[in-house]
């Protein structure tokens, strides 16, 4: 018994006696790692405030229309209320333009709420009439394509039509709001901002589709911006991973 309760207080206290020993080392490890820390906030705080302070120009709204599709839920949505608080005109076209959320943008001065199914021609073109109507002596500044559905699921289990509806509206929608409208954003010398995702740069087994789609956006606005250069649109895409927000 004694034995063993003497093998226990060797396996107590010799730890014990070699962090004491090593005690200011590792308080002064931890100095430093607070003060590498604090360095880095300062540091990243500091260059967030000059960027946006003194390197950042912001964009005045005054006299600039934006058209943004997609704007029933999710980043549409508070795109549309966002650039709106900015100072912008916005135009948010939404598949149901009656619906709550539609109700909730038309709250705003600075919103114009449009009926807006990109799969339909017809729409797109009495959204573009509406536009046109509605600028006064603004300029349409931005066309944001932001308009999604999402497709998941192995592709043999999927019906051509269900495949056929993704292609509709995640590239063929973005190819017709992007023809009607780019007339008036070379007018302006504006920019079209297409909302892809960072499953257009890598593609997930499961969303094969939906990747499918993502990938012809980037493809689209990568041939876009080289075909309007030369007329001053500037064609973006917005690459987002995986976020939460309300399905229609």
């Amino acid at each position: 018994m004694r034995i063993a309760t003497a093998h226990l207080f060797l396996l107590l206290a010799v730890p014990l006696w070699l962090v004491s020993a090593r005690v200011p080392l590792l308080i002064q490890c931890a100095q430093i790692l607070g003060l590498l820390i604090l360095i880095t906030l300062v540091s990243y705080w500091t260059v967030w405030i000059l960027r946006r302070k003194v390197f950042l120009k912001l964009v005045d709204g005054d006299g600039k229309a934006v058209l943004i599709t997609g704007c029933d839920t999710g980043f549409g949505h508070l795109l549309a209320k966002r650039l709106a608080k900015e100072g912008f005109y916005v135009f948010a076209g939404c598949l149901f333009s009656d619906g709550d959320d539609a109700r909730e943008l038309k709250s705003s001065p600075n919103i114009h709420v449009l009926q807006l199914n990109v799969t339909k021609e017809d729409q797109v073109e009495l959204a573009l009439e509406e536009v046109k109507n509605n600028l006064g002596s603004r300029v349409l500044w931005s066309v944001v394509a932001n308009a999604g559905v999402q497709n998941s699921g192995p592709v043999e289990w999927q019906t051509m039509a269900r495949i056929r509806s993704a292609f509709e509206v995640n590239v063929f929608g973005v190819v017709l709001v992007a023809k009607r409208f780019l007339p008036l954003l070379r007018y302006s010398r504006g920019r079209l901002v297409i909302v892809s995702s960072g499953f257009g740069r890598d593609t997930l087994p499961i969303a094969a589709i939906y990747c499918m789609t993502k990938h012809a956006c980037i493809s689209l606005a990568d041939g876009l911006r080289r075909q309007y250069y030369e007329s001053g649109v500037h064609v973006s895409t917005i690459e987002p991973w995986v976020y939460r927000w309300a399905r229609l």
